[in-house]
């Protein structure tokens, strides 16, 4: 019921890491780059826009925000 809700937080949070946290040291995550950090806010705002998808609880249940 809460998928949506919760990646959009997640993916605002790797958004504030990635610009604020780790934009100065470089892509490369091998020096403690963004590019990881980058990769998971990017995929939590894919889960935001079009949901948990067919195995996920929302679906289940039958409810989504």
């Amino acid at each position: 019921m809460f998928t949506r809700f919760f990646a959009a937080a997640v993916s605002i949070e790797m958004a504030y890491l990635t610009f604020v946290q780790y934009w100065a040291k470089g892509y490369g995550w091998r020096t403690d780059g963004y590019e990881y950090v980058m990769m998971w806010g990017m995929l939590a705002f894919a889960i935001a826009l079009r949901g948990g998808g067919n195995y996920s609880l929302d679906r289940a249940i039958g409810r989504e925000l």
